[in-house]
């Protein structure tokens, strides 16, 4: 592809995959996604740029979303709205290579409870520079994985309500440099 696909309004979208390998993917809206697994790489060619995703569920299947980008961080701007993850098997999310990426309201139950999981996080945040997390809640019934593990260079999150777990809720890596957490009550935390 040398022209992206852009200003597309793809609307109720029933158990499938939304892949976009090596894709140019510009201003366009995803709506009511159920059982609707995303998978996008474009680490060798292409971009995720200005993406909509609103009312995203996914249920039993894993990753749930995965999102790499090049090293150069062409992609931005992505947003999901309302995302529900039921029972992954393992990874929840993953998110890599990008400039920035926003989420407003996550729910995620029990994810990585058959240990299928590459990541120990139900979000697994890689080599971006700027994250935003607003209204993320959840638990995992059997308190084995943390609920964030991420590696992001600016990082706000604000209104979590995660569950405990016996291990930290929340995981830091080495290129963290700025966080702000506001109105966080939990993030996985047993003290």
């Amino acid at each position: 592809f040398t022209k992206p696909t852009q200003g597309n309004c793809l609307n109720r979208i029933l158990y499938s995959t939304i892949e976009a390998n090596n894709a140019l993917l510009e201003n366009n809206l995803f709506v009511d996604l159920s059982n609707v697994t995303i998978d996008s790489d474009t680490s060798q060619k292409g971009y995720l740029k200005n993406n909509r995703f609103i009312r995203t569920m996914v249920h039993g299947r894993s990753p749930a979303i995965k999102i790499i980008g090049d090293s150069t961080k062409q992609s931005k701007d992505n947003v999901f709205v309302w995302t529900n993850m039921l029972t992954p098997e393992g990874d929840g999310i993953i998110i890599k290579n990008q400039q920035n990426f926003s989420f407003v309201g996550i729910d995620a139950e029990s994810w990585n409870h058959n240990k299928k999981a590459t990541y120990p996080g139900m979000m697994n945040v890689f080599n971006t520079d700027f994250l935003s997390v607003f209204m993320s809640e959840g638990g995992d019934a059997n308190q084995i994985g943390q609920y964030f593990n991420l590696d992001a260079k600016n990082i706000v999150l604000q209104g979590m309500r995660i569950g405990p777990t016996k291990k930290p809720g929340i995981i830091l890596g080495n290129n963290v440099a700025k966080l702000l957490t506001v109105n966080t009550q939990n993030i996985g935390l047993t003290k």
